[in-house]
């Protein structure tokens, strides 16, 4: 059983991950000013694997005799879509634009788990569901003014759909690996697939340039092992709310780094959308709690 003191720092250690995945966006956003998008992307898996390497090294059967190995590779090909989208849309969007419009993800992952995995999904969550496309709407705005978000919204989504489909296939296997080995497969899909159009657009980075291109790796790869770590100290009901508050460190940085603040339309449609996400989280407890009571019974 954990103890209230673990899971008050496993939520300090969520809350801090998501200070560090909003760190490693707005970091991410300011290199591609000067550093080719693929670069960027690609500089991200080669650091991940450098970091992975003594494990892979250790415990060469990771790779060698990974079960699943099709839906190991469809996962980091999602992982690697999620990177690339939602780094296309930074180039375009507000940070904390592209960070709300993220937040329909969890939807996105409950719709398939009925579709794909059979779940069951009652009405209820069906409709929290569709609320939650209703505040994306709202802050994209289609087609209302030059101010609306616009097309580039649809990197957003791309970016959601190759999450969610990474978290189902994560879902379908991993009954049959364990994390470590979906991680080196991870790693070694983004970093293989990306290294083409990385050399395709390539530009020669400076020192400065490569040495925020390993920071902006390193600061990733450790908002990984705190979200790892998080989990290891609290309950995932816990701390799985807090995910939200990357929206107060992305507010903050995209403030501070770019000048730039959400609109009244985005803070509406965030609120909508959190709302949402947090009820979809309720009604899983309350199916979760109710099958621990049936099996007690």
């Amino acid at each position: 059983m954990i103890q209230k003191d673990h899971a008050a720092r496993g939520v300090a250690v969520m809350i801090a991950a998501q200070a560090v995945f909003g760190l490693t966006d707005a970091l991410q956003k300011w290199l591609m000013d000067s550093v080719p998008l693929m670069l960027v992307v690609w500089s991200r898996f080669a650091v991940f694997l450098l970091f992975l390497g003594p494990l892979i090294l250790r415990r060469p059967a990771h790779v060698t005799a990974a079960p699943a190995r099709g839906l190991q590779i469809l996962r980091g090909c999602a992982m690697l879509g999620a990177t690339v989208f939602t780094a296309a849309a930074l180039i375009r969007m507000p940070l904390a634009t592209v960070t709300v419009l993220g937040f329909v993800g969890p939807f996105i992952v409950t719709a398939l788990s009925a579709l794909i995995l059979k779940e069951s999904v009652g009405w209820r969550r069906w409709t929290a569901i569709a609320v939650g496309f209703a505040g994306m709407l709202i802050v994209v705005r289609p087609g209302a003014d030059s101010a609306s978000v616009g097309w580039p919204a649809l990197l957003v989504l791309a970016a959601t759909l190759c999450w969610s489909t990474g978290v189902i296939t994560t879902r379908r296997i991993a009954g049959r690996t364990d994390a470590s080995t979906m991680l080196v497969w991870q790693a070694i899909t983004g970093f293989v697939l990306s290294l083409p159009f990385a050399l395709a657009t390539w530009k020669t980075p400076t020192a400065l340039e490569t040495g925020w291109l390993v920071v902006n790796g390193c600061v990733n790869l450790g908002g990984q092992w705190l979200i790892v770590r998080a989990l290891q100290l609290a309950p995932v009901a816990t701390i799985a709310p807090l995910a939200y508050t990357v929206l107060v460190w992305a507010t903050l940085l995209g403030w501070l780094v770019f000048g730039a603040l959400p609109d009244g339309w985005t803070l509406a449609g965030a609120a909508v959308i959190i709302g949402s996400g947090l009820y979809v989280w309720w009604r899983e407890q309350v199916r979760a709690r109710a099958a621990r009571n049936a099996g007690e019974g």
